[in-house]
C-alpha cells in the first residue's frame, strides 16, 4: 500500500513539475528580440552607426534568414556586398541565400569569385567542395580539400581543417 502511494505521489510530482515548467517557465520566446526592433537597429548600422560596413546588411539578412524570406535576405546581402566586396561573411551568407533559393550556379560562381578573391582563405574553398561534393563530383571536391590541409597544417585547430578532414573521410 505504501509504494502505491509513493508511485501517485511520485507520479503527481513529475506531473506538476512539468505542468509548471512548461506553462510557466518557458521563457524562449521572451529571449528573443522581436524583429521589428532588430530591423531597426540593422538600418541604423547601414544608414548612421556604420555605413561602411557590412554588418547591418548581415544582420538584416540573418533575420530574413529566420522567416525563411530568402529572396529578401539575398537582397539585402547585395546591397552589403556594394559597400564591403570582400566581406567574408557577405559571401558566405549570399551563397548560403542562393542555395535556399536553389540557385547552385550562381552560388558555385560566387564561391569561384571569392576563391579568387582570397586565395589563401580557406572557408571559400571549402564551401566550394561542399557545392561539388553536393552535385557528386567528388573527384573536383578533393583537391580543394587537400588544398584546405594543406594551408593549415600549422594551425591544426582550425575549424575548417577538422572539416576538411571529416570531408575527406579521413
Amino acid at each position: 500500500m505504501s509504494s502505491i502511494f509513493f508511485l501517485l505521489c511520485l507520479f503527481c510530482f513529475f506531473f506538476f513539475f512539468h505542468f509548471i515548467k512548461f506553462h510557466f517557465l518557458d521563457f524562449r520566446n521572451q529571449l528573443r528580440p522581436p524583429p521589428e526592433k532588430t530591423f531597426i537597429i540593422a538600418k541604423a548600422l547601414q544608414n548612421s552607426i556604420a555605413p561602411d560596413n557590412a554588418i547591418g546588411y548581415k544582420l538584416e539578412a540573418e533575420i530574413y534568414f529566420q522567416q525563411e524570406k530568402y529572396k529578401e535576405a539575398e537582397d539585402i546581402l547585395e546591397k552589403g556586398r556594394r559597400v564591403d566586396p570582400k566581406d567574408e561573411g557577405l559571401f558566405n551568407n549570399l551563397i548560403k541565400a542562393k542555395l535556399f533559393l536553389k540557385d547552385v550556379a550562381s552560388a558555385q560562381q560566387l564561391a569561384e569569385t571569392w576563391m579568387q578573391m582570397a586565395p589563401t582563405a580557406t572557408k571559400p574553398l571549402l564551401v566550394m567542395a561542399f557545392l561539388k561534393y553536393n552535385q557528386k563530383n567528388y573527384m573536383d571536391a578533393l583537391p580543394l580539400l587537400q588544398k584546405i590541409v594543406l594551408l593549415l597544417t600549422k594551425t591544426p585547430r582550425e575549424p575548417d581543417y577538422a572539416q576538411a578532414l571529416h570531408n575527406m573521410g579521413l
